[in-house]
């Protein structure tokens, strides 16, 4: 493991403490997102860090796994399933992008346009554009 992976690590965590200073220091809308930030780099940093320590720990796995991943990554069938899968889920994000513009559309003319729809709304085909790109990856895969 590199040391660089240690510093992405510190990083990541003096920046979780950072935001989760910054939400008990202020008492307003923007806390809820500063405990996420704080929770997401904090326990992602906290992460890197045990790998970090336990991949120097376990050298002979590490550089098996590595190994593993460089042939799963230049494997031409594996290579192909991710272009497939990349394309399906363009594909049904081409689909879904304009028909949301038009529901926004319509909502924006019956005057019942709130922000939180669209955040969940985005959060929602955010997920489900990955999802889909998995499905298809995996759906490809077993079709051998």
């Amino acid at each position: 493991m590199e040391k660089r992976n240690l510093r992405i690590g510190i990083v990541y965590v003096v920046l979780g403490v950072t935001f989760l200073f910054s939400c008990l220091m202020t008492k307003d809308k923007l806390s809820s997102l500063l405990v996420g930030l704080a929770a997401g780099f904090g326990f992602n940093g906290i992460s890197i860090i045990y790998r970090y320590f336990y991949w120097n720990k376990h050298k002979e796995e590490y550089r098996e796994k590595l190994e593993e991943e460089k042939i799963n990554l230049q494997d031409e069938r594996n290579v192909m399933y991710r272009d497939k899968a990349g394309r399906y889920a363009y594909i049904v994000c081409m689909i879904i992008i304009p028909i949301s513009a038009f529901v926004f559309a319509v909502l924006n003319a019956l005057d019942i346009y709130n922000s939180l729809v669209i955040i969940i709304y985005l959060s929602v085909l955010w997920i489900v554009l990955y999802v889909v790109g998995v499905i298809y990856y995996r759906k490809l895969k077993n079709n051998e």
